[in-house]
């Protein structure tokens, strides 16, 4: 049997909560470290609030100077549309004259789609909607590391990026 990391690649995020001074992603995290094994559904419904808390964060920094604002219907396949607007990540801020645009353009597109999958997989087995009583089964460990994994690269890529390109 090979070993597995409980921490479905959190310490690049977890790395970054610290430095940034982001305690409320610092709470996401260890509640995701803590779940993954005992509570998969609480993994998940904590890594799509991760990405919410990444997105208001980029869009509160840098919302005002863009006018890109956010209210609180604004559902999480929003927010990232948002985020990824004002950070210039979208595919089209992408030139196509960029050695390798193509390619750029396919994984910038990849990652909004971690955004929606999130919130589908939140929303089917992730923790925050009261299931029926009698329904059972859901998603196993190695699907919360996988939903984790996905997002917690996708927190670091949007907070590297915003560190980065930072107004």
């Amino acid at each position: 049997m090979v070993a597995v990391s409980q921490s479905a690649r959190l310490a690049d995020t977890k790395r970054l909560a610290t430095t940034l001074d982001l305690p409320h992603l610092a709470d996401h995290v260890r509640r995701i470290e803590s779940s993954i094994e005992a509570d998969p559904a609480l993994a998940i419904g904590s890594a799509k609030e991760m990405i919410e808390t990444v997105c208001k964060t980029i869009l509160d920094k840098r919302g005002s100077s863009s006018g890109v604002t956010y209210t609180k219907d604004d559902d999480l396949n929003e927010l990232g549309k948002k985020a990824f607007g004002v950070l210039r990540q979208l595919p089209d801020d992408i030139p196509d004259a960029k050695k390798g645009s193509k390619t750029i353009k396919t994984m910038l597109s990849n990652l909004r789609t971690i955004v929606q999958c999130l919130a589908e997989l939140r929303n089917l087995y992730g923790s925050g909607h009261g299931r029926e009583g009698t329904l059972r089964g859901g998603l196993l460990p190695r699907h919360a590391r996988l939903v984790v994994g996905a997002a917690s690269t996708l927190a670091w890529y949007l907070l590297e990026t915003d560190r980065d390109t930072g107004t």
